[in-house]
């Protein structure tokens, strides 16, 4: 599907000596968060990907790969919780009841990549309403982190709150005004090249609103060559890229008119 046979056979191994590793030893909040990264990383790169596509003709061919990323999910949110829980003994009960935390710079990492577990949870599960319940704790992870510094990793947290606006049960008016707010802050930080942004607003905002126009620029936008010049991007651009082209050949099926 993305022309990396190696890296689809490769990390699954890794991710299986990360977690025997991780079972086996005491290991330290960096640790839980590097292997919770790898595992929401190959979810949505590789496995959502590839169920996404085989929805499409078929829904049961794509459950099994939807249930595997569940579970990947899960196990990340399970390690960066543990890594939380390290930190500040008294996390689990901020969490529950999304309190106010001063944390610190150095947790920035840990609270977006929470999100992301929670939002990979909802997004796998299709919704499923013991995940969504989980829904507004996104927004307390990236707002408390946001209250750091809010431009943390080139825009990395606008694109994180245009995601969640996006997908967003009530979706009404100031939803689509907060999703495109932040689409704009998180387009400037990172000066473009961060595809995954116009990729999303593509799927989840023009395809909504059935505007088919923006929906072809924002992709044809995303597949520029200059956009994977970036270090920083190069792996996910890879991913998204394949995405909007897959999109773009969809598109007479998303749109009506």
């Amino acid at each position: 599907m993305l022309g990396s046979t190696f890296y689809e056979i490769s990390t699954p191994t890794f991710l299986k000596l990360k977690h025997r590793l991780s079972i086996d030893y005491d290991s330290s909040p960096e640790e839980y968060l590097e292997y919770s990264e790898a595992l929401i990383q190959y979810s949505y790169g590789i496995i959502i990907e590839k169920a996404d596509r085989i929805k499409v003709e078929s829904f049961i061919d794509a459950k099994p790969y939807f249930s595997e990323s569940l579970e990947y999910f899960l196990e990340a949110k399970k390690y960066i919780k543990t890594a939380l829980e390290q930190k500040y003994p008294d996390f689990d009960n901020y969490f529950s009841n999304m309190n106010d935390y001063a944390f610190s710079y150095e947790d920035i990492p840990y609270l977006y990549w929470l999100s992301a577990s929670i939002a990979g949870t909802i997004k796998s599960s299709h919704g499923d309403p013991q995940y969504l319940s989980d829904l507004p704790k996104i927004y307390w992870l990236i707002s408390s982190a946001s209250k750091i510094d809010e431009k943390w990793n080139n825009g990395a947290l606008y694109s994180a709150l245009m995601n969640y606006h996006l997908s967003s049960p009530i979706y009404d008016t100031d939803s689509q005004k907060n999703a495109l707010k932040y689409f704009k802050l998180a387009e400037k930080e990172s000066k473009g090249m961060d595809v995954s942004l116009y990729v999303s607003l593509a799927e989840s905002y023009a395809v909504k609103i059935q505007d088919k126009k923006m929906f072809a620029d924002l992709l044809k936008n995303a597949l520029q060559d200059e956009k994977k010049s970036s270090n920083q991007y190069k792996s996910s651009n890879k991913v998204y890229k394949a995405r909007a082209n897959w999109l773009l050949s969809r598109i007479d099926e998303l749109f009506f008119m």
